[in-house]
């Protein structure tokens, strides 16, 4: 009997989210840091549109006075919107890693348990199993070269214009 044959029952939502509960304290850091992340585009809309008034004042002194709280704002929001980026996205990557280590090591300990003729079909090979595991520890290192060459690619380019 092939996989097409079986008829799996559907995953339960409710059992992936009680795997994930020795992370609680990370997903609610996740979720404190995504709603803040969420008000700041609407704040920076604002300002934005505040900001603009200024264009349309005929005195220099209040001109310099609201350029300046106006700038002092979005370098705030800049520094905010960081920090509480950081925050959600650190937390839900620690959350998804964990969960993800959690549900390929309990398949991988099923898969142990299986009789030994099992590993003798092509696609149930050693080989072919640990090539469905290794694509997920290339994620980290790719995220450690993307970022350093964006800046390397994109600071250049922005500085020659």
């Amino acid at each position: 009997m092939t996989v097409a044959e079986h008829d799996f029952p559907v995953p339960s939502f409710r059992r992936l989210m009680a795997l994930n509960l020795p992370e609680w304290k990370q997903g609610l850091l996740g979720c404190s840091g995504a709603v803040p992340f969420g008000g700041i585009q609407p704040v920076y809309a604002f300002t934005m549109g505040s900001m603009i008034s200024v264009f349309f004042l005929s005195d220099h002194d209040e001109i310099k006075r609201r350029k300046a709280i106006y700038s002092l704002s979005f370098l705030g929001l800049a520094f905010v919107s960081m920090a509480v980026n950081v925050v959600q996205h650190y937390n839900f990557a620690y959350v998804g890693e964990c969960l993800t280590n959690r549900i390929r090591e309990r398949m991988f300990l099923r898969i142990l348990t299986f009789e030994v003729g099992w590993f003798d079909q092509d696609e149930n090979s050693s080989g072919t199993v640990y090539k469905g595991r290794a694509p997920s520890s290339s994620v980290l290192s790719q995220g450690r070269m993307h970022c350093p060459g964006s800046f390397k690619l994109s600071f250049p380019a922005k500085w020659r214009t």
